[in-house]
């Protein structure tokens, strides 16, 4: 990306939680996360990453159906040109604890490559504005306690721009350290409150697992994942199986 073309229209800096809740956004959700079996590969610092940029725009966020003039002055903002950013900053400590540099370069590094490709979006006028790369770019790196990094128009809109979203709790991130415990949370979020029936293959696939059998799936996975959730999260679940069902 040629870096005289970047247009930064929007700073965030906010060293502290306003919420102890997040509002996920079921698009964002769907469209950076769940689209395919890779976002499995998400590590759980990347995670914190994205629950806290979720949490510092936090103030920022609206449903367009309650708030369209939001959205006009938002489509004004990011959505008149190509390759406009908004920059964020985050604490190193709230990436990383224990501020291991060597884990939070890997998540931001991770957040660099993962779903980068040419992302464009199309305003309530039809225009359209092109950017390329995934979901944050240009990472600076400080050892004094903080990392900026920009994030494109595209992707914030999914962040900021909210129809549909669930209330998670912010901290899943610091007390559940199984990264593929949390994707399972968001993705139970996605869930009606019926249920669903899938095969134990497809949910193999979907969490890049490789249980034998049902029966071994739900004792060692689902068991450990209610147990889990049950303690640090506003969610839970009951689970049943039958032959190759779940």
């Amino acid at each position: 990306m040629d870096k005289k073309r970047i247009i930064i229209k929007k700073s965030f800096n906010k060293d502290s939680i306003s919420s102890n809740w997040i509002r996920f956004p079921n698009e964002f959700f769907n469209d950076f996360l769940i689209e395919d079996d890779s976002f499995i590969d998400v590590p759980i610092n990347a995670l914190r990453v994205i629950f806290n940029i979720i949490s510092i725009v936090g103030n920022e966020q609206f449903r367009p159906e309650d708030r369209p003039r939001q959205l006009s002055l938002f489509e004004e903002e990011f959505e008149t040109d190509n390759n406009i950013f908004a920059q964020l900053t985050i604490k190193n400590d709230k990436i990383s604890p224990s501020r291991s540099t060597h884990q939070i370069i890997q998540a931001f590094e991770f957040l660099v490559r993962y779903k980068m490709n040419w992302h464009v979006s199309e305003n309530s006028k039809g225009e359209k504005n092109k950017t390329f790369g995934g979901l944050i770019s240009h990472p600076s790196y400080s050892e004094r306690g903080k990392t900026s990094f920009l994030i494109n128009s595209f992707w914030l809109k999914k962040i900021i721009v909210i129809s549909k979203y669930n209330n998670v709790l912010y901290n899943l991130v610091y007390n559940v350290k199984n990264n593929k415990h949390i994707l399972f949370a968001l993705w139970l979020y996605k869930l009606p409150k019926e249920g669903t029936e899938l095969k134990l293959e497809t949910l193999n696939k979907k969490f890049r697992l490789n249980y034998k059998n049902t029966g071994d799936f739900c004792s060692k996975f689902l068991r450990n994942a209610r147990i889990i959730l049950d303690k640090y999260s506003n969610i839970s679940f009951n689970y049943s199986y039958k032959l190759n069902k779940i």
